[in-house]
């Protein structure tokens, strides 16, 4: 359209673009098209803070722009008047390292700063508590230094569930930009309101809400008739269901789905009386196929699906006996899952109080960028977190993850903080973790390591042993290079290796226990015989994955399946 392109070239004679890192291919063309003819065009923007590529961004626009735009004059804007002279140096050399990008080097007229805190933590819980600490510890002793000055950021949305436990716990304020707190995720509702179900069959808000999640078929008709019909006859919505075979003018499908669901539902009511809350989760997600349905939604969808896996997470580390729920041992006659939801009650009410307080901010890096914060902290600093496993297999991928990890240093105005993790609850099982590849890009000048509490206290009662076999202490005076590979990180992993080959060990002489090896026929007491196809972790980790003759195969958590030896 020749004509309509003349006439928007001629109404926008001047063109101003912010943000231009961040615009797409097709944004590209329409403005070259339109600045054709007056070529009064101007662009802002950082190709060091392009971090949207997995949404069409396209960082070629902003580094091809004198390419495309021959004569174009170039301000480098570098003055920086927002962060001190050493969390600018460790933005310059981290970003360096990335090959596609335009040359600048951030300045400042700020002097000193303090150095940026690098701090090794057991696992996500013990990182959780020790930014709770450090928080109320900079408040305590920080002149004027409020909640709301404090960030914590994190790579994705799923981080955010055992730093919201902890700051419970500890009554700290906070809140999460541009996110949902996590028992408040939609998919955390839905798996929340099968355990309600289960926990408590005359829930009828929960079966109302998951009877057709993941979709099995009941129409808003066929649900509509079955709760009048329940209700005429003052049965809970579970106990009609059960009955639907009874219900005038339902379809036989939804009759069958019916079945299938109040079959889970009863089936896991009993599982609860005999397993813990944990297990039984796990058991219900994989009967669920949720986290394929999950991912099926597409980009959200994985996010959600890692949120799932994180509840997962968070069930297996309940701890009944240790819970602030109650004063005094737990009370006698309910389930782990009974407790573990009025945990989770209770949490969520709290979530509702006092929105308007002073509070710490949670979010996701990308939402952080374009805001600032006098101390930031970067959780979860581990290669396969940030940067993401995906970003290995692809050099523009993996640029674009140091990109963010740019924008993360840079939302720091006085105090920056970096945490990582040894080990990482991921859907129930430990991954043992390796720092993150982007913090060796920091220069060592500008750190100041320190271990958890946690760790120090594992490293004393450790480090005797490990020194009486190597010879030699940790000569690196408590700073770990490359995911704790030193003294006391080697003697900690062997001690664990070798507590978890006794206990397998010890578990092989008992003759009444069946052998989990691939091929190995076995009995469980609900789905019968079966052979085992699959086996992974040790010890209390051990996992199984059997095909039973009459319902296929299922993965089981070992300690807890009851699995025997099928002679």
């Amino acid at each position: 359209h020749p004509g309509l392109l003349s006439r928007y070239q001629e109404r926008f004679s001047f063109m101003l673009v912010d943000e231009y890192q961040d615009t797409n291919r097709a944004q590209f063309v329409l403005l070259e098209m339109l600045a054709r003819q007056n070529r009064n065009l101007m662009v802002v923007g950082d190709d060091d803070q392009s971090i949207y590529g997995w949404r069409g961004a396209d960082i070629r626009n902003i580094l091809d722009f004198e390419r495309t735009y021959e004569g174009a004059a170039v301000v480098r804007l570098e003055t920086n008047y927002r962060s001190t002279p050493v969390i600018l140096e460790a933005a310059n050399t981290v970003i360096r390292h990335n090959l596609q990008r335009k040359e600048k080097t951030l300045r400042t007229d700020r002097e000193g700063g303090d150095p940026i805190l690098l701090v090794e933590t057991a696992d996500e819980r013990d990182e959780a508590r020790w930014l709770a600490e450090e928080i109320e510890t900079i408040r305590r002793e920080g002149e004027g230094t409020s909640y709301r000055d404090v960030a914590i950021l994190y790579r994705t949305n799923a981080q955010s569930r055992a730093l919201e436990d902890a700051f419970r716990r500890r009554g700290i304020p906070y809140q999460i930009v541009g996110g949902v707190r996590f028992y408040e995720r939609r998919e955390i509702q839905d798996v929340l309101s099968y355990l309600r179900l289960i926990s408590n069959p005359q829930d009828s808000a929960a079966f109302q809400r998951i009877v057709n999640y993941p979709r099995r078929g009941i129409g808003k008709t066929s649900l509509g008739r079955l709760l009048q019909w329940g209700l005429d006859r003052g049965i809970p919505a579970l106990e009609a269901a059960r009955r639907s075979e009874e219900v005038p003018d339902l379809p036989a499908g939804a009759r069958k789905s019916l079945a299938r669901f109040t079959s889970l539902v009863e089936r896991l009511s009993a599982r609860a009386r005999e397993v813990a809350a944990g297990p039984l989760v796990e058991e219900l997600i994989e009967e669920l196929d949720l986290l394929e349905h999950l991912r099926d939604e597409g980009p959200e969808g994985e996010d959600r699906a890692e949120n799932v896996k994180e509840l997962v997470a968070g069930a297996m580390d309940f701890d009944a006996s240790a819970s602030e729920t109650w004063e005094g041992p737990p009370p006698e006659g309910l389930t782990d899952l009974d407790l573990f939801l009025q945990q989770v009650a209770l949490i969520t009410d709290l979530d509702r109080a006092d929105p308007d307080a002073d509070t710490v901010t949670f979010m996701t890096l990308h939402n952080a960028k374009g805001l600032e914060f006098p101390v930031v902290f970067i959780a979860g600093l581990e290669d396969g977190l940030f940067p993401m496993g995906r970003a290995f297999d692809d050099p523009e991928q993996l640029e674009e993850e140091r990109r963010l990890f740019y924008v993360g240093i840079t939302r720091a105005e006085d105090r920056l903080g970096f945490t990582w993790a040894r080990e990482r609850r991921r859907a129930g099982d430990f991954m043992y973790s390796k720092r993150s590849s982007f913090i060796d890009t920091v220069p060592d000048e500008l750190l100041d390591p320190r271990r958890s509490p946690r760790l120090e206290r594992e490293k004393k009662d450790i480090a005797p042993s490990a020194r009486s076999r190597s010879g030699a202490g940790d000569r690196r005076g408590g700073r770990t290079r490359g995911g704790g590979n030193d003294a006391f990180g080697s003697a900690a992993r062997k001690a664990a290796r070798r507590a978890r080959e006794e206990e397998v060990f010890e578990a092989g002489l008992d003759q009444d226990q069946p052998v989990l090896a691939k091929g190995a026929r076995v009995s469980h007491p609900t789905f019968g015989g079966g052979t085992v196809m699959a086996a992974s972790g040790r010890g209390d980790d051990l996992k199984v994955t059997v095909r039973f003759d009459s319902v296929g195969e299922k993965r089981l958590l070992a300690r807890y399946a009851q699995l025997e030896r099928e002679f």
